[in-house]
């Protein structure tokens, strides 16, 4: 058996209409309708049955689970769904699938195959984010942002960042902002851009900034290009 988790962390009162496939939202009022879960994952679905069709491995089966990953959110049905739960109900859903399929379907080499393959063929989503949502980089607050107190517009001063405004210091601010630049911008960066993004005026300075993050490049020294490393999600 395969298991496919489909998770929604998603606040407020959500009402699923299976008739119409429609999810409805209502929080502070405000009532939107959202995408649904179980049309994304029986999209998946169908995308992985046939991916193992093409690849020529047995069939198994597959089942799937929407969870919703807040637990103040309150759901409501118009009946009910057995495949839809909060994530602290994933332990008991899964020891009874696990119940329902007792014999083996495929050797554990085999499924070690498959696993190995899929990991192989995945390709992570990489969104572009301004365009998603009618962002222009113009738009974007240039400079090193505070943690302490969240002002864009922290200065270097004598090897350290420090902000104006509740006079917070720190050596190494500029790689938040930076991950923000990767995330909404682009993973690769020059010694330009690095400037215009984050308020600096000294070539020198930007380029010690760019050496101390041993980061992979490549090009001449005029025309080099960065690229700036992603911090795992925790």
């Amino acid at each position: 058996m395969q298991l496919h988790l489909e998770v929604k962390n998603i606040a407020g009162t959500l009402h699923f209409d299976n008739k119409k496939n429609q999810l409805i939202r209502t929080i502070e009022d405000k009532v939107e309708g959202l995408p649904d879960p179980f049309l994304q994952v029986f999209n998946q679905k169908i995308q992985l049955e046939k991916w193992l069709l093409q690849n020529k491995f047995p069939r198994m089966p597959l089942e799937h689970l929407v969870v919703i990953s807040n637990p103040s959110t309150i759901i409501k049905t118009t009946q009910y769904i057995p495949e839809l739960i909060h994530n602290g109900n994933i332990p008991l859903k899964v020891q009874q699938l696990t119940q329902r399929y007792k014999f083996e379907h495929l050797p554990t080499k085999e499924l070690k195959k498959r696993s190995s393959r899929l990991l192989k063929k995945h390709t992570p989503a990489d969104p572009d984010i301004l365009k998603l949502f009618s962002i222009n980089q113009s738009e974007l607050l240039r400079g090193v942002f505070c943690y302490q107190c969240s002002t864009v517009g922290m200065k270097r001063l004598s090897a350290k960042w420090e902000c104006p405004s509740c006079h917070f210091s720190s050596k190494d601010a500029h790689l938040e902002t930076l991950q923000d630049y990767a995330l909404l911008i682009d993973r690769f960066i020059t010694n330009q851009k690095l400037r215009n993004f984050l308020h600096i005026s000294s070539r020198s300075t930007s380029t010690r900034l760019l050496k101390s993050m041993q980061m992979k490049h490549s090009g001449s020294t005029k025309g080099r290009v960065y690229e700036l490393p992603l911090k795992e999600v925790q």
